[in-house]
């Protein structure tokens, strides 16, 4: 039951240590493009946008979005060959999404305005903690970004879930939900903060679903909705 030994004998994939993720053969990549069509036909049934941006960015685009102070020890950073020019591969599309946003002038009237990328990411884990797929150093995830006024909050949560729920029971996995708070180093306010968190609360309740309190265990830049899933061996896993 492990991906690892499984993935390597069914000829899907293989690992090796120079590499810093699994090495996709093309069986695997039949079993990779099916999985990306299923991904795409959920997205545009619920109206999402696809974009692409890049990989690599420099580094004033971190210091912008706060990654750069809260997040820095878990990039990949480099030398340009350009003087004083540093780069990093960026480790979550969240940043490069607000400057796609930013591409033009936006009206209300788009909201909620839903933005999907399945860009690959890259995060300097330490070795201990690599962990075949669930956990490596380049993977690629749809972190997708909702732009809403306050009032989409509640039915945009409340589709969330639903979309959750219905990819991970085509999956047969089971979840558990919690709401991760603000944690001691944080951007904004302490007003904003509870704000958010109460706004995510109200619509976590509103769907009716079970879900903890994880005190302190929210992003340096907002609470969140926490998806806890459990491998073959009884193994929590975040996912979404």
């Amino acid at each position: 039951r492990d991906h690892r030994i499984l993935g390597p004998q069914l000829d899907l994939f293989s690992f090796h240590q120079w590499a810093a993720a699994p090495m996709w053969h093309p069986k695997g990549m039949t079993v990779r493009s099916q999985m990306f069509d299923y991904w795409r036909s959920k997205i545009k049934a619920r109206k999402y946008v696809e974009i692409l941006n890049p990989m690599l960015y420099r580094k004033e685009l971190f210091e912008c979005s706060g990654h750069w102070e809260h997040f820095k020890d878990d990039m990949f950073v480099f030398e340009g060959n350009d003087e004083n020019t540093t780069y990093a591969l960026k480790p979550m599309n969240c940043p490069d999404t607000m400057l796609f946003y930013k591409t033009k002038r936006r009206s209300y009237r788009e909201l909620p305005f839903r933005v999907a990328e399945g860009q690959f990411l890259h995060r300097n884990e330490v070795t201990g903690a690599l962990h075949g797929f669930m956990r490596t150093r380049t993977f690629s995830q749809d972190d997708a970004h909702i732009f809403v006024a306050p009032e989409h909050i509640q039915s945009e949560v409340s589709a969330l879930m639903d979309l959750i729920d219905e990819v991970y029971k085509a999956f047969q996995l089971e979840y558990n939900i919690n709401l991760s708070t603000r944690p001691a180093e944080f951007l904004g306010t302490p007003a904003e903060w509870d704000q958010a968190e109460d706004a995510l609360k109200k619509a976590l309740e509103a769907t009716g679903r079970e879900f903890g309190i994880k005190e302190g265990d929210g992003a340096f830049y907002g609470p969140k909705i926490d998806v806890h899933i459990k491998d073959s061996l009884n193994r929590e896993w975040q996912l979404a």
